[in-house]
């Protein structure tokens, strides 16, 4: 398996989530509690990361672009945003592409898309 070029950057992006703990002694208690919240995530946000560098998604690669985009689509699901799939027409030689959107409460009622 090749790893994507990113990997290198996501490693240093990371180690500096590394340092919240670090800096909470001066946080006012608001910051302090987000946070403790990002700490609490990491591991998963490390597994996510991990997940998607490690999928071969060139532009011209279909099957993996699909990947990553259904991989981030189900992570904005989980925390409540809608997405779908957006087809671009052929002619345009390019991807179809992820459209994540969170609805307001006024248009989740009506069952309309925010604009």
């Amino acid at each position: 398996m090749t790893r994507n070029p990113v990997h290198p950057f996501a490693g240093a992006l990371v180690l500096s989530l590394g340092c919240i703990a670090f800096a909470q002694a001066e946080l006012d208690p608001t910051e302090a509690d987000i946070a403790r919240n990002a700490a609490q995530g990491q591991p998963a946000a490390e597994s996510l990361l991990a997940r998607v560098v490690d999928i071969e998604s060139p532009t011209e690669n279909i099957t993996g672009v699909r990947a990553v985009g259904d991989a981030f689509a189900a992570e904005f699901r989980a925390i409540g945003f809608s997405t779908r799939w957006v087809e671009l027409p052929p002619e345009m030689k390019r991807l179809s592409y992820v459209e994540i959107w969170r609805a307001r409460i006024a248009d989740a009622r009506s069952g309309r898309r925010p604009t």
